[in-house]
């Protein structure tokens, strides 16, 4: 920037001597050493002005370069450490979730070495996401669709009055559960879909167990999709609003999005096991 300065310093010197010059030779009676002299002492002048200029010029670009380096400095202190935790028996995503104030879908986009929201490993660490991290949706792994098992039966004679050789077959299921009220976590899928469905019991656990324990309890289960069904994906359930020509489905749900966040979208039907 100096070297720059000075080169100016040059042109406006040649300028200034150029034009003093030339009035000195106009102005017929006066004395070439004096008109030297002013030259001289405006030159002078000229050159302190534009070091001045200079080095003024200078320190403020290097006061610009020093703050900018100390507000990266800042910043880069300012950056809070991950959160980290270490997975142990029981964990689910829900209730790692739920301990840090988030949503499960959260950590699962957030972890992507993880491979299924439902199979955990003890001792593996999960990165808990910050509350305004932006993070890139990951698709769920496609559920696999299990038909319903035969159940065991038992014969029971029928009353003795009758023919002793006929007998009936009874499925035998676990006890059902109650259906009064809605002991699910208030704002998750679970929560929501038992409001659309008061007739399902509330001992069918998180999400990922409904299929198995309602099909336990004798309830209905299949891979096809009816409106007014269940529809249960890992840790998800959602109430199917339509089913559609083009192998789709209109669902509603919530917690998705978000906690208490209800919402709607259309997805592939093989997408779930349904329960009745």
């Amino acid at each position: 920037m100096r070297v720059i300065t000075l080169g100016v310093g040059v042109l406006i010197l040649s300028a200034l001597i150029t034009f003093n010059g030339s009035t000195a030779y106009a102005d017929n009676g006066q004395d070439q050493g004096s008109s030297s002299q002013e030259v001289s002492g405006v030159i002078a002048s000229d050159i302190l002005s534009i070091e001045k200029q200079s080095k003024l010029n200078f320190e403020q670009w290097l006061e610009i370069q020093e703050n900018e380096e100390a507000d990266k400095e800042d910043q880069e202190a300012n950056v809070p450490e991950p959160v980290e935790y270490k997975i142990s028996s029981g964990d689910t995503l829900i209730k790692i979730a739920k301990k840090y104030d988030t949503e499960w879908t959260r950590i699962w986009d957030k972890n992507e070495d993880l491979e299924h929201p439902d199979e955990l490993a003890i001792d593996d660490v999960l990165v808990i996401p910050f509350v305004e991290e932006e993070l890139e949706e990951r698709p769920l792994p496609e559920p696999v669709i299990e038909e319903t098992p035969q159940a065991p039966v038992q014969t029971v004679p029928q009353n003795r009055s009758t023919d002793p050789a006929s007998t009936t077959s009874v499925q035998a299921v676990a006890p059902r559960g109650s259906s009064g009220g809605n002991l699910y976590a208030a704002g998750y899928c679970t929560w929501y879909v038992k409001n659309r469905r008061p007739d399902l019991p509330n001992n069918l656990g998180n999400a990922d167990t409904w299929t198995i324990r309602a099909r336990a309890q004798g309830i209905p289960t299949g891979s096809q999709p009816r409106v007014g069904a269940v529809g249960q994906r890992g840790m998800h359930v959602v109430y199917i609003e339509a089913v559609h020509g083009d192998g789709t489905v209109t669902v509603s749900e919530m917690n998705w999005r978000g906690l208490y966040i209800k919402s709607t979208r259309r997805v592939a039907a093989n997408s779930f096991n349904y329960i009745y």
